[in-house]
């Protein structure tokens, strides 16, 4: 049912309720908005006779600065800072009076002195006599889901061998998170599914009933180790290895895990390993230049520039779960009583996925095991050898580009200044075969050739070049 309120010193609250649920939209004009911390949410219930204010969960952090889950903070204090705003401990068929409080100030000396707006609502009763009914639950109204992060970390550098050294732990917990399961589905049991329903005797006619909530909890937690070798004598590259394991309660469409509960009256009995998660991963990456990476000239053309490049990457399988073709429940797929472990050390094929001998039907009507994923898929392994070149005008222009693109820019100027890099690169490789060509027909000295050329290095590459050639042939 929709509900909304008179307006009031520019404020206007609609709102929908539900069984248990009130949903609240607040309109606000631009006046009205000016200096508003927010409002404190008053609910009074003339059946029973309680009025109260409601408790929320953002606070001041001037005022607390260290709150916990457990700190539920009365919006009296700590208004609730949002325009949108929901009533989950309702109860169904009641009659509600909220009164909103718009509170300006600071959060040390807060200003009541504004009219409160209120909006009395009315609750669907849990059933009705119609053919339908509609059902609200915290899970429609809003998600209330989080994480928790953490990690700690050691370093170590060994400048010798210009190689890092890097342990971590990592942890990530996800609270509150989205599920799904069907609240009037049949209990095990002989006969048609129809009348072994929960919700059979108040409404024999009907059937399956989607519910979220937000309520599903997971962990995941690492050891990371990785060995980083920065460039030097030609070599680099990076070791990493990766051990982890990852479990949840949430099912498959809201994030991965065990999918839709086997029981709905014992939802956290699915609890057990993701749907990805991995065990052990580890991976290698390596580039190495060949001797000769940085010659010059004419052999540096031919040579010059080459090096190999490496990837290993070996991982262990996704987990699964068997499940029986023959249904225990008379209702719903069943899941077989695991006895062993079940997944196989060797010999794994696509007839032979897991050791089926660690499995057995459970009793009739009865649900198999309660833990959702129990076994490991066969792991991957990859690699790959590349041997590859980059030539001596494209080493000049990445090097000498690299620290001036060294904020990703794409500006106009910068597409320019690589031009220009490339062409004055292309001048010098070109004049420098020119002046091999001349040096031949000329002195040993090159001087005509280092004045022409405006070489004023004596000592120069092409010059010692030169001289060890003609110096031989004289």
């Amino acid at each position: 049912m929709r509900f909304k309120s008179a307006k009031t010193d520019g404020f206007q609250i609609f709102a929908v309720a539900g069984t248990n649920t009130v949903s609240f939209g607040i309109e606000a004009s631009a006046a009205a908005r000016k200096g508003l911390l927010g409002f404190a949410v008053e609910r009074a219930e003339p059946k029973e006779n309680e009025r109260y204010f409601m408790p929320g969960f953002k606070v001041f952090r001037s005022i607390i600065p260290h709150p916990d889950e457990k700190t539920r903070p009365s919006t009296h204090d700590h208004p609730v800072q949002s325009l949108v705003w929901d009533d989950f401990t309702g109860k169904d068929g009641r009659q509600y009076d909220y009164f909103f409080h718009p509170l300006r100030g600071t959060p040390h000396n807060l200003d009541r002195s504004a009219r409160a707006i209120k909006i009395s609502v009315q609750t669907e009763p849990l059933f009705s006599k119609s053919t339908h009914d509609v059902f609200f639950n915290r899970g429609v109204a809003s998600s209330q889901a989080y994480a928790e992060q953490f990690n700690f970390t050691v370093e170590q550098e060994l400048s010798p061998i210009a190689t890092l050294f890097k342990v971590a732990y990592v942890g990530n917990l996800g609270r509150r998170l989205g599920n799904s399961f069907n609240l009037n589905q049949p209990v095990p049991g002989a006969g048609g599914t129809t009348a072994r329903r929960p919700f059979f005797s108040a409404l024999p006619g009907l059937g399956d009933i989607t519910y979220y909530v937000s309520d599903g909890l997971s962990a995941y937690h690492a050891l990371q180790v990785s060995v980083e070798k920065r460039l030097s004598h030609g070599l680099t590259g990076l070791v990493g290895y990766t051990w982890a394991h990852s479990i949840d309660t949430v099912a498959t469409d809201f994030g991965g895990g065990t999918g839709t509960p086997q029981d709905p009256r014992c939802r956290y009995c699915d609890r057990g390993n993701s749907a990805f998660d991995l065990r052990q991963r580890f991976t290698v990456s390596l580039t190495y230049r060949l001797p000769g990476y940085g010659m010059r000239g004419l052999p540096g053309t031919l040579l010059g520039g080459w090096q190999l490049n490496g990837v290993l990457q070996s991982q262990t399988g996704l987990p699964f779960t068997p499940m029986l073709q023959n249904s225990t429940t008379n209702g719903t797929a069943s899941r077989p009583n695991r006895i062993a472990s079940g997944n196989l050390s060797s010999g794994q094929s696509i007839t032979h996925w897991f050791d089926q001998t660690a499995f057995a039907s459970p009793a009739q009507f009865v649900t198999g095991m309660r833990e959702g994923i129990s076994c490991s898929g066969r792991g991957a392994r990859m690699w790959m050898l590349r041997c590859s070149r980059i030539s001596g005008l494209w080493r000049s222009c990445r090097r000498n580009s690299a620290p001036k693109l060294s904020t990703f820019s794409t500006t106009r100027s910068s597409v320019s200044r690589m031009r220009i890099l490339a062409t004055a690169r292309l001048a010098r490789l070109l004049r420098s075969w020119e002046i091999r060509g001349r040096c031949r027909s000329r002195c040993v000295w090159c001087s005509e050739v280092r004045q022409r050329s405006r070489i004023r290095r004596p000592d120069s590459i092409r010059s010692r070049a030169c001289y060890r050639t003609y110096s031989q042939r004289d």
